[in-house]
């Protein structure tokens, strides 16, 4: 990290070379849980996403190092709910092809509150099941497109991601992409042989 940011908040990079550090408490737990979650899907972003990415990873960086006032500020609280919020999301679509997923066990895996959970979706417009729906409709697409799952029937996928019921998954694939299952696959020529 580049001197300049420790001189922004105030400390020096030859004071933390000696200092005990937590890696125990929450700030800790939130920028580490960031930098995972960059790890297995950072590949993805853009400019723009790893610009703020990186900003997000030096402000989480800055309040484990006990720089609050220069971090605090209204970005950096700003960062630690993206973070919390990313971690959240990434929690329960690593969840949601479970068909017994709930927002408790969601809530208790993450050590939060079932109620904070709901909060901070509640504030990125999202609720807790529509979260699910969302990682579950996109895996199933995906699993619809690939000719590797092309011997599994649309009932078969549509069980693999979490749905207890084909006709609300027909439902709500529609709904999401305008178009049914079958016709999807017909389109990308992945349909099952018969």
């Amino acid at each position: 990290m580049p001197n300049a940011i420790f001189r922004e908040w105030g400390l020096s990079p030859v004071d933390l070379a000696c200092r005990p550090l937590d890696c125990t408490g929450a700030d800790y737990q939130l920028l580490t849980g960031y930098a995972r979650l960059l790890i297995a899907n950072g590949a993805g972003l853009d400019e723009g996403g790893v610009a703020e990415a990186t900003q997000h990873l030096i402000k989480l960086t800055g309040r484990w190092l006990g720089a609050r006032d220069g971090v605090q500020g209204v970005d950096g609280e700003e960062a630690v709910y993206r973070a919390r919020l990313a971690l959240v999301r990434q929690t329960i679509s690593k969840q949601a092809f479970d068909p017994e997923v709930s927002l408790e066990r969601v809530a208790r895996r993450l050590g939060m509150p079932s109620r904070t959970v709901q909060h901070m979706l509640a504030k990125a417009g999202e609720s807790f099941s529509q979260v699910v729906m969302a990682a579950r409709l996109r895996r199933a697409r995906v699993h619809l497109l690939d000719p590797v799952y092309a011997d599994l029937s649309v009932a078969d996928i549509a069980f693999r991601c979490g749905f207890l019921d084909v006709s609300s998954f027909y439902r709500a694939f529609r709904a999401a992409y305008n178009v049914t299952p079958k016709s999807l696959r017909e389109q990308a020529g992945t349909i099952p042989p018969e």
